[in-house]
Parts: structure tokens; sequence; C-alpha cells
């Protein structure tokens, strides 16, 4: 079998996010569109039954237009239209940092599994720090997502996103 995709001239999103010099191409506008272009294309999975399983940063290809493509599908799972039900149970897979844990203890495979994952992918576009980092708080162990945020979350919404876009965002947005 050939499989042949298109090239992803800007590599994947992790190398930006994780590389210093890389990330000051990240602006705000590039951020957003790199969200909506990957919550698309995971909508687009789901609506035809694909579960991905390992959805992370490094899984979603930048093009050379910063449009993002979600990658490797060697975890995903097919959840056929006669199926009945809305998950499947299956042994666990997946990066640990990004593992929705109710899937991770129960092997019950559903779209929101994906959609926890995503979550997280959003938590490290929005803060510039990687889920993996925080796993020094905690004895390295994976946390939970609300853990993360809670780590990082000040009483002041400013405190979670990444100081390298703070002047590209209106601060008045934050407050309520």
């Amino acid at each position: 079998m050939i499989i042949v995709t298109e090239y992803a001239s800007n590599q994947s999103l992790d190398r930006h996010l994780r590389h210093p010099h890389k990330r000051n191409c990240l602006t705000w506008a590039h951020r957003l569109k790199i969200c909506l272009g990957a919550a698309r294309g995971l909508s687009y999975l789901h609506s035809n039954g694909v579960i991905h399983r390992d959805i992370k940063s490094r899984k979603i290809l930048l093009d050379k237009n910063m449009e993002a493509r979600i990658c490797d599908f060697g975890l995903s799972k097919k959840n056929f239209k006669n199926q009945q039900g809305t998950h499947i149970y299956t042994k666990a897979a997946g990066t640990n940092f990004y593992l929705d844990p109710f899937y991770g203890e129960n092997g019950i495979l559903r779209r929101v599994t994906d959609v926890y994952s995503f979550s997280v992918v959003l938590f490290e576009i929005l803060s510039g720090i990687m889920a993996y980092e925080m796993r020094s708080i905690g004895n390295g162990k994976p946390k939970h997502l609300m853990n993360l945020v809670g780590q990082l979350y000040d009483n002041k919404l400013e405190t979670l996103y990444d100081p390298c876009i703070a002047n590209q965002i209106d601060s008045r947005s934050f407050h309520t």
C-alpha cells in the first residue's frame, strides 16, 4: 500500500510550541487558525465514524499556509455506522499526557476521548506550555487537564496564556 500526502513544510505544531525561536512565529491569529483547522479535521473524522485515539500537538502538521492537518492514524478506530451504541470497548492506547482519564481507566472509547485530547492541545496552544512539561509538578505522573490549568491559574486569566502573545490580545477580552 502507498499513501500519498501533502507536504507539511511547517512541520508539526509541537515543534513551534517547544522551540523558543519558533514560538515567536506563532501569532495569536496563527494559533486561532490552527485551532479551528484542527477542530474541523477532528469533526470530519468523527462524522465519518473515526476516533483517532492519539490527538496531540505532534500529530498536527502545518502546511505552508499554517493550515492544520491531523496525521498518524495508526491507533485510530472506525466505529461503523451500523454499529449500535456510542462507544467501543478497547484496550486504552494513546499518549499519557493527552489521554482521556475515563478512557484510560475504563477502556471505553468514545468521540469525547479525542475531544479531551484536543482540549489538552488547546491548552498548549494558548499557554505555550507542553502538557508533558507539567509532569515535574506531581511526581512526574500525567496530570488531568483541570489540574494543569489549576496550577497556572492565579485568579487572573492572563496567567494562562503564553507571554509571547500578550501584546496581541486585548486584555479587556479576559474580563467579564
